[in-house]
């Protein structure tokens, strides 16, 4: 007998914790009632829970998540407002990087992408000065990309003519 009265009650405590378990806190919604049934909808839920007469009940409706993440950098980027210039532009075969005074001698890297996104070259810029052999690229657009620690700090858009 205590079994049962045991059994039962842990078989009643577990339904109240899945009842419990399965509860949402909603943000927003709305509900009507009225002799015939009731409807309501929340925000989340799509689209609505319908019950008529209490004899039926649809449920219908999917949680829809949304993850909102941000990458934050502990990554200091000492020389954010440097000025660069970029020369010529139009270009035929070289193309001058040139950053001003306060260039310091840290990591900057370039790569340069064609309209479609796709990484065409990339390398290294080490010095104040530095020129660029794009004598190889094909007549068009392109997008160059200045990093300093793998951080874009500037994009230009290039054309070779």
């Amino acid at each position: 007998m205590k079994s049962k009265i045991y059994f039962s009650g842990l078989l009643l405590f577990s339904f109240i914790w899945n009842v419990k378990s399965q509860s949402l806190t909603l943000s927003g919604g709305e509900s009507e009632s009225s002799s015939g049934g009731s409807i309501s909808s929340s925000i989340g839920l799509s689209p609505a829970t319908v019950a008529w007469n209490g004899s039926y009940t649809v449920s219908s409706g999917s949680q829809q998540p949304y993850e909102i993440s941000m990458h934050l950098s502990v990554v200091d980027i000492k020389n954010k407002n440097i000025d660069i210039k970029i020369y010529p532009n139009p270009f035929s075969e070289n193309v001058s990087v040139k950053f001003s005074q306060d260039y310091k001698k840290e990591k900057y890297d370039y790569r340069i992408f064609d309209l479609n996104g796709r990484l065409i070259i990339k390398g290294e810029l080490r010095e104040t000065a530095n020129i660029l052999n794009l004598q190889n690229l094909s007549i068009g657009n392109y997008i160059l990309e200045i990093n300093q620690f793998g951080i874009t700090i500037n994009t230009y858009k290039i054309i070779k003519k």
